[in-house]
């Protein structure tokens, strides 16, 4: 046999066998969503069973620090409340391992239309009008109602943390104005603790990260992340009721 016959002969057998072995390759597998740790363990498992997730322990925030992050955030249309009783409260509020501020401000009068704008970046929340019908039966939340911040209003912001830094992250965009919301005695909560609650005979929701406790219109309960919104819960008021996600 030739050396060009030769040649064509072993190009051929390559080629076929490149075709069967692409053949006899299983397809690939398509890519899905990963959701962070905290979110599959907050959707799937029992409360009993929840752990909260490593934060990184970072420095205490300082009064200027926490101006700064208001102003970036919210364009000076609010300004920090400067009353020492409501001290600014950071913790993973949203369960997604970040560190997150709370702090209660008040909005500019001038500024008024900016903060009520449909165009914000902030999300405004009536924290009390978000919560449940005071019933024994599960219902699903209330659709959110349009929230229109006024003059005098006394609002918590909340800024959830980016990466490692947190709050602090300049790119820290998502944040809310919540109205009703800033009451007495403010206190962070972890999921730990509101466990140990469970187990002493207090009916929760789901929880999804930490949670603020406080007094607020006479009441005592707590400000929680449902995975949508911040409402508010008041374990006698809700009568054994457990609030739901409402679906989109």
């Amino acid at each position: 046999m030739s050396c060009r016959k030769t040649t064509c002969l072993l190009i051929s057998l390559s080629v076929a066998a490149a075709f069967f072995l692409c053949g006899c390759a299983k397809p690939s597998q398509p890519e899905t969503e990963q959701l962070p740790p905290q979110s599959l363990q907050s959707a799937q498992a029992d409360p009993d069973e929840l752990e909260p997730t490593a934060m990184q322990n970072l420095s205490p925030p300082k009064l200027e620090e926490i101006r700064e992050a208001v102003a970036r955030i919210y364009k000076d249309a609010v300004v920090v409340d400067a009353n020492p009783d409501r001290k600014p409260l950071v913790g993973d509020f949203n369960g997604d391992g970040s560190q997150d501020l709370i702090v209660t401000v008040k909005p500019v009068e001038s500024m008024l239309s900016e903060v009520n704008s449909e165009f914000a970046n902030w999300i405004r929340v009536d924290a009390r009008k978000a919560a449940p019908p005071a019933t024994k039966e599960v219902k699903p939340l209330p659709k959110a109602e349009p929230v229109i911040v006024e003059k005098g209003d006394l609002l918590l912001a909340v800024i959830h943390g980016h990466g490692p830094a947190g709050w602090r992250n300049p790119e820290a965009q998502q944040t809310y104005l919540l109205r009703n919301a800033a009451g007495k005695n403010m206190k962070r909560l972890s999921i730990e603790e509101m466990l140990k609650k469970r187990k002493g005979g207090m009916k929760l929701p789901r929880l999804y990260g930490d949670v603020i406790e406080e007094t607020l219109a006479g009441e005592s309960g707590f400000l929680y992340w449902m995975g949508a919104r911040y409402i508010w819960y008041s374990p006698q008021a809700a009568g054994g009721t457990v609030p739901q996600r409402a679906k989109r």
